[in-house]
C-alpha cells in the first residue's frame, strides 16, 4: 500500500496576510491558512493543516474534545505518529444510526485508537425525539458523566455545516426539508454539533436545538483552547456566526474561504452602518494557544 503525506508550509507571504487579516477582522488570537489550488477540495487541505497543527499541539494529559464532520474526518490521515501518555478523548456528538464514514462516535474512537488513549463516547443518537428523551438519556442512562467531564477539556476541535443542499445535515439526511426550511426561517445560517445559530452566533429558538444529544455550546465556549476548522463557499455564513458563537482561539482553513470571509466581513460591515443595531467587532488578543499545567 502506498503513503501519501502532505507537509504544508506556511512560509508563504500571501497565506501569512490572509492569516494576519482574519486576525485582525474577526478577533481570532491564531489562524492557519492552508494553500489550496483552484478547483481543489478545501475539506481535504484544511484537514491536513488541522492534522499537523493538532499532532504538534497534544501534550501527556490533555483532555480533548471532538467533533465531527467531512473536514475533521480527513484530519485522521494527517496526525503524526506519536506517543502521547494519558491522553483522553471526548466526542461531542452522540451517534447516527446510518453509519457513513462521517459517523462522529466513529472518528473519535479512531482518533483515540492513533494515540492508544481512553475515549468517552455518546452512547445515544445524534439527534433524539425530543428534549424529554434527551434529559432522560443524561440523567438516567449514564451520560451524566460525559456531560461533567466536558467541562474540564483542554481542547475542543470542532466545525461548522452550512445551510446549503450540499451541507452534512441535508446530505445524509439528518435534519429534513421542512426542518432545513424552519430553521432557515428562524435565521439559521449554519449548525454546530447540530445546534443551529444565526449570523450574529446566537443559538437560534427551534425545538431541534432542544433534542442535539452533544454537549453544549456553553461548554465548548468555556474550553481554553478552542480549535475552529471549516472551509468551503458554502460554509462562510457559518463561519462567521461560529466565530461569535464559540470565539474560537484558533481558526484553520483554505485561503480561497480566508479570502471569501474578508469579503463578506467587508459587505456586513457596510449593512450595519445602515442599521441601528450594529454588532461591534471584536478587539484581537494576541496570545498562543494555552497548554494544560501537568
Amino acid at each position: 500500500m502506498n503513503e501519501v503525506r502532505i507537509s504544508l508550509s506556511r512560509d508563504i507571504s500571501e497565506l501569512s496576510r490572509l492569516e494576519i487579516d482574519i486576525q485582525k477582522t474577526f478577533g481570532i488570537p491564531e489562524v492557519v491558512v492552508a494553500p489550496l489550488s483552484a478547483g481543489g477540495d478545501p475539506r481535504l487541505v484544511t484537514g491536513a493543516a488541522a492534522g499537523q497543527f493538532i499532532t504538534d499541539l497534544l501534550q501527556p494529559g490533555m483532555k480533548i474534545g471532538l467533533g465531527w464532520g467531512r473536514t475533521l474526518f480527513n484530519v485522521l490521515g494527517f496526525l503524526g505518529e506519536l506517543s502521547v501518555s494519558q491522553l483522553t478523548v471526548v466526542s461531542l456528538l452522540g451517534g447516527i444510526t446510518h453509519v457513513r464514514q462521517v459517523n462522529p462516535a466513529e472518528f473519535a474512537w479512531q482518533f483515540s485508537r492513533l494515540f492508544l488513549a481512553d475515549c468517552y463516547l455518546l452512547a445515544a443518537p445524534a439527534i433524539v425525539d425530543s428534549a424529554e428523551t434527551k434529559k432522560a438519556l443524561i440523567e438516567r442512562c449514564g451520560l451524566r458523566e460525559v456531560f461533567d467531564f466536558a467541562k474540564s477539556l483542554d481542547v475542543v476541535v470542532v466545525s461548522v455545516g452550512g445551510m446549503a443542499s450540499s451541507s452534512t445535515t441535508n446530505v445524509f439526511g439528518f435534519v429534513s426539508d421542512s426542518e432545513q426550511e424552519s430553521l432557515r426561517n428562524c435565521g439559521a445560517v449554519g449548525d454546530m454539533l447540530f445546534n443551529f445559530f444565526d449570523q450574529h452566533g446566537r443559538l437560534v429558538e427551534h425545538p431541534l436545538n432542544e433534542r442535539a444529544m452533544s454537549i453544549p455550546i456553553k461548554t465548548i465556549a468555556a474550553t481554553p483552547n478552542r480549535i475552529l476548522v471549516a472551509g468551503g463557499s458554502e460554509k462562510i455564513d457559518a463561519m462567521i456566526g461560529a466565530f461569535e458563537l464559540i470565539r474560537p482561539t484558533v481558526v484553520i482553513t483554505d485561503e480561497f474561504t480566508a479570502r471569501a470571509l474578508l469579503e463578506r466581513s467587508s459587505s456586513i460591515k457596510e449593512n450595519d452602518l445602515r442599521s441601528p443595531d450594529v454588532v461591534k467587532a471584536r478587539t484581537v488578543v494576541p496570545s498562543k494557544i494555552s497548554r494544560p499545567h501537568r
